[in-house]
């Protein structure tokens, strides 16, 4: 979960911190015109969320499992970023800001599912320390995206091979919230902790 969420933040951080600069200096947009745009795709972002949220609230009160709906969620949101972060620097400016958009909505959609699961599988009695870990870890990307982007920007003269790490590491995320994480349920801790005082002294 911890190397799930430093994906999804890196490309988070990414754009939060870079995209208004690009947007001028790369698509030549007025600062009006970047304001607009910059502030659409943080206000889907919130919208999306929400939505999600809503849907994600309403699968569980079906009492459907949890697994395959957040699972299909992380992984829907990193596909779409990967595909985003692409499109955003090769493709016209029509194409950019329709690759905006659908990261976006990426993003928003993998939000409520971030520390649900979280929560889910730590259970009330290790949800603090566990979503303490797993945010201390996550946000790192809040140092690295900026900083790094700044580096590859200073080195290139252009925002292409940011964007190709940031669209790269999206592959962690998937491995992260789909291959490494087992099924998202509560995790026995009294069989846990019952595992261990069994266990041989070596």
């Amino acid at each position: 979960m911890s190397l799930g969420l430093f994906a999804s933040n890196y490309n988070f951080y990414f754009i939060l911190a870079w995209l208004p600069s690009y947007l001028v200096r790369e698509r030549s947009l007025s600062m009006s015109d970047m304001a607009t745009l910059a502030s659409s795709a943080y206000l889907i972002i919130a919208v999306c969320a929400l939505g999600a949220g809503w849907l994600a609230a309403a699968w569980r009160g079906s009492g459907r499992s949890p697994n395959v709906f957040y699972k299909s969620l992380m992984a829907a949101s990193h596909v779409i970023s990967m595909g985003a972060m692409l499109g955003m620097t090769l493709l016209p400016m029509s194409g950019c800001i329709a690759c905006l958009c659908a990261f976006s909505v990426g993003m928003g959609l993998c939000s409520p599912g971030v520390y649900a699961i979280s929560q889910i599988m730590a259970g009330p009695s290790a949800t603090g320390r566990w979503v303490g870990v797993q945010n201390g870890c996550g946000n790192l990307a809040g140092i690295f995206a900026p900083q790094i982007t700044g580096w590859l920007l200073q080195a290139s003269g252009h925002f292409l091979s940011a964007f190709l790490l940031a669209g790269a590491l999206n592959v962690l995320g998937l491995v992260g919230w789909v291959w490494m994480l087992p099924r998202i349920q509560p995790l026995d801790w009294s069989r846990a902790a019952r595992n261990a005082q069994l266990a041989p002294v070596t």
